[in-house]
């Protein structure tokens, strides 16, 4: 506001408290910490199993298979299946992207970017990723007591 000679007199303006929005924002940016730091310190092999590729693979996903994170984008996951296993594991991907119930945990073999071959037994759950279907995969490493078993048979 101006008054007769032009000159400033008051000011009009609005204000908005973003205290509870900042929070908000912090309070994501931790959750999102803890669930890094949980996913990349597991044991377990975590990933999401979309489009035919691996997304977003753990550090144990990678140390796993042998592969990088982008070999693994560009690698279609059925090729990392023992070709003996290959129908079940699909069969059962396929079912989970329909939504149907998931079926209980079963062992595969894993064929590493070494052409090492490896037992897994695989936990997985139908999920959105970015918008369309995927499965959320856990694969926990087995060959030893899957030779362990041999041996004492």
């Amino acid at each position: 506001m101006k008054d007769e000679g032009g000159n400033t007199v008051g000011i009009t303006g609005t204000g908005r408290d973003v205290t509870e929005h900042k929070g908000a924002e912090a309070a994501l940016r931790e959750s999102e910490r803890k669930y890094r730091v949980l996913v990349a310190s597991a044991h377990e092999a975590i990933f999401i199993a979309q489009d035919n590729v691996v997304k977003f693979p753990n550090p144990k996903a990678l140390e796993m298979t042998g592969y990088s994170a982008e070999e693994l984008a560009g690698v279609p996951f059925v090729d990392l299946i023992h070709p003996e296993d290959r129908g079940t594991v699909m069969e059962r991907y396929i079912m989970r992207l329909r939504g149907e119930p998931p079926l209980e945990t079963y062992p595969f073999r894993i064929m590493k970017k070494t052409g090492e071959e490896i037992w897994a037994q695989l936990n997985a759950e139908r999920i959105d990723w970015e918008g369309r279907p995927g499965v959320l995969c856990f694969l926990r490493d087995i060959t030893k007591e899957r030779n362990l078993e041999a041996q004492f048979l």
